[in-house]
């Protein structure tokens, strides 16, 4: 999602671990209308994140 500017409101949004943190894929879909989301692991081996590092997001 990357520079996309789509709106998604009410959706389901599918990230793929990367670069970006888990924070920064949660505003962006919370910025952009979704409903919620889900992040899957692209890549062999268990995916390190942490929910809400340093208390930046809240989300419900």
């Amino acid at each position: 999602m990357s520079g996309a500017k789509t709106r998604i409101d009410e959706k389901i949004t599918f990230f793929q671990r990367g670069t970006n943190t888990i924070n920064d894929k949660i505003l962006q879909a919370k910025n952009r209308g979704a409903a919620g989301i889900i992040i899957y692991n692209n890549v062999d081996g268990l995916m390190p994140f942490y929910l809400a590092e340093g208390g930046k997001c809240k989300f419900t």
